[in-house]
């Protein structure tokens, strides 16, 4: 107790000294655990063991107890006022932390924004799991939760950092080892329950809500992390501490927190904690969303060394990769193994290190230079690659210098000559890109025909750094190449798409679809039309997909997921025979660059996520799209070696982007 009155004191005097008012640090604690099985079917929890857990763990990070708020075995509308009188307390630039344990569960979708015709919800005191009446008016539903969440981000504005935890069932799109699970029943329909409205895009996190940012640029808002217990289809299980039994995601959190640094940031925090999870809630895959890589409760970006993570064990020599050739990984890529969490490897010391021996598409087998031992854990690790192998010459380059200088062009010479990834060709020969410089000037630019590629701007040859920035330019044109040339296919997995007209309110929430697909020969679009994308499912199995958009200046753009919602990738999936339209994702106008551009969609019989291999590169990737596009990115290197393609399915939709007097669509 004297130790933290001493911190409680040394925080006045700072802010007394500085004259500078620091942000309050607040925190909401609802615990739920007193159910009554009797009457609501759903079994008690040991969620108020928690409650101390989470108390002395914020108190440690300076969260005073006047500013922390605990509410214990409340109904839904007692927590929803917790939550309004939490919004209403909030200083802009604020630091808040809110935490639920409890119940989660699936309830039949009521508005038609889940693909899966399922919402996630929290489950206060006085719910009740009763399929044969379903009367779901005491849950709060994903979407009421995320409503709340929206308007404290911009109560709490651009400085101020918003945390939530949640230690329930099912958590993972919500924004509980082998003990009692919190939530785990079915989920709550009718039992004739059949969609009368076209199932829209997966399950929607609480960080890409439309109401989350209705009104106000990102610029605008709070910085937002969920540490989720679990993914949105899967238990969520307690563990023991101290001869207690508590919230495996609690119990996490709370050493995680006791144990912060300086510099951690959420994604490094988030690490430990999963670590940890792994060891005593193994069937269980917490999930991390939001502004991951910001300093824990700071405004400073930390850049993340691009990383992979394991996927599983294969045996004590050999770990697979959860990343292929799509990824840019290489067959004779090396690499090592650190701690989950680590920023940067350039002053730290790998664990293993080990070569890339076998590899398709979505994964890779790392063979290591010296066996693991039988306690090693997967999710306790991460790969990062330390060489890069190249095979094969991919990118075709050609030449149109006007008054270069000798040194510059001995300088690109020699450059291009040993970067492996590319060939020289004359430029009647169909290069893939041109380099031409500024007449009379040693700035060298990269052309896809007359357009800048990536829009990038030509870089001095005369200094090292644009020799550098060059190369990236290259490789990234080399991954776009191959990221076209992918073809999968099988019978088993065949996912369509298109992209059809919709009518968009002011709020950009779609109102109607026109389910008509654009004309194959005069498929054209400008700023004034606004579509959906359309996906059905022809095969024979359930498909997982992701989708990219290549622009015309070869910038790929992730889709579906996109970078802004991190969503757990189980939840992008279509059955067999099934029709999705992605409402939540409408498109509001196609904007410059323009040109033709490519919608592609990668269909496998797995869960894949393409977004933890998306890296922005600098000012390569720093322009976007007109105002509704902000997603960029550039996956690495890519080269294929016959894989065999019955892993999935791939589907092109083309497409031309047109000034706004050009466009044909109604």
């Amino acid at each position: 107790m004297l130790l933290l009155r001493c911190v409680y004191l040394w925080a006045f005097l700072l802010q007394f000294m500085t004259g500078i008012a620091q942000p309050t640090k607040r925190a909401l604690i609802i615990a739920i655990g007193n159910y009554d099985p009797a009457t609501t079917g759903w079994p008690k929890l040991a969620s108020l063991n928690d409650v101390p857990l989470i108390q002395t763990a914020l108190q440690q990070q300076g969260f005073l107890p006047q500013y922390t708020s605990v509410i214990q075995d409340a109904n839904a509308e007692e927590v929803l006022k917790a939550l309004q009188a939490l919004i209403e307390s909030v200083q802009s630039g604020d630091i808040v932390v809110v935490h639920y344990s409890g119940h989660g569960v699936q309830l039949q979708d009521d508005n038609g924004d889940e693909p899966d015709q399922l919402d996630e919800a929290l489950v206060p005191l006085g719910a009740a799991y009763k399929p044969e009446e379903l009367n779901t008016n005491h849950y709060i539903r994903d979407d009421v939760l995320g409503k709340q969440i929206a308007l404290l981000r911009h109560k709490l504005g651009s400085k101020g950092h918003l945390l939530l935890f949640l230690d329930s069932c099912h958590s993972g799109a919500g924004t509980r080892g082998n003990g009692t699970a919190r939530g785990g029943f079915p989920p709550l329909v009718k039992s004739n329950y059949s969609p009368t409205i076209p199932p829209a895009n997966p399950s929607q996190s609480l960080i890409d809500s439309p109401v989350a940012s209705r009104g106000a640029g990102d610029e605008e808002l709070a910085k937002f992390v969920v540490f989720a217990g679990a993914s949105s289809n899967e238990n969520n299980f307690e563990t023991t501490a101290n001869g207690k039994p508590v919230g495996s995601l609690s119990f996490s959190i709370s050493n995680a927190l006791s144990q912060l640094r300086p510099n951690d940031t959420y994604r490094q925090v988030f690490a430990r904690i999963r670590s940890e999870m792994a060891v005593i809630a193994p069937r269980q895959s917490p999930i991390l969303e939001g502004d991951a890589d910001y300093l824990f409760f700071s405004g400073q970006l930390v850049k993340q060394e691009p990383y992979v993570e394991i996927k599983k064990v294969l045996n004590s020599s050999t770990l697979q990769l959860s990343a292929g050739l799509v990824a840019g990984i290489n067959k004779g890529d090396v690499f090592a193994i650190y701690p989950a969490g680590t920023v940067s490897i350039k002053e730290e010391r790998p664990v293993f290190e080990g070569e890339i021996t076998a590899i398709d598409y979505f994964t890779a087998s790392l063979s290591l230079k010296n066996p693991i031992s039988a306690d090693f854990k997967a999710p306790q690790y991460w790969a990062f690659r330390t060489q890069q192998s190249f095979s094969e010459s991919l990118l075709k380059v050609a030449f149109d210098f006007k008054g270069l200088s000798p040194e510059s062009t001995k300088i690109l010479s020699d450059s291009l000559s040993r970067w492996s990834f590319l060939s020289i060709v004359p430029s009647s020969e169909a290069p893939d890109v041109l380099l031409k410089n500024t007449a009379n000037t040693s700035n060298v630019g990269v052309f896809v025909g007359e357009m800048p590629y990536l829009s990038s701007k030509p870089v001095n040859m005369d200094v090292k750094e644009g020799l550098e920035l060059l190369k990236k330019t290259l490789l990234s044109a080399a991954q776009v190449k191959f990221m076209k040339s992918v073809k999968l296919s099988t019978d088993e997995i065949v996912v369509e798409m298109s992209l059809v007209r919709a009518k968009i309110d002011q709020n950009n929430a779609v109102v109607e679809v026109f389910d008509t697909p654009v004309d194959t020969l005069t498929r054209r679009f400008s700023e004034k039309d606004n579509v959906v994308i359309k996906l059905v499912n022809k095969g024979k199995r359930t498909a997982y997909y992701n989708i990219v958009a290549i622009q015309p200046d070869h910038r790929i753009v992730p889709v579906a997921p996109g970078l802004e919602d991190h969503n757990d990738p189980n939840s992008y999936k279509i059955a067999a025979g099934e029709t999705v339209f992605l409402k939540n994702r409408p498109i509001y106008g196609f904007w410059p660059p323009y040109g033709t551009e490519m919608m592609k969609v990668f269909a496998t019989p797995q869960p894949i996520n393409l977004l933890p291999a998306i890296e922005t590169q600098g000012t390569l990737t720093s322009s976007t799209r007109g105002q509704e596009n902000p997603l960029v990115f550039i996956m690495k290197n890519y080269h294929t070696r016959g894989v065999s393609n019955n892993i999935g399915s791939t589907f092109e939709y083309v497409y031309t982007i047109t000034p706004l007097n050009s466009s044909i669509t109604k």
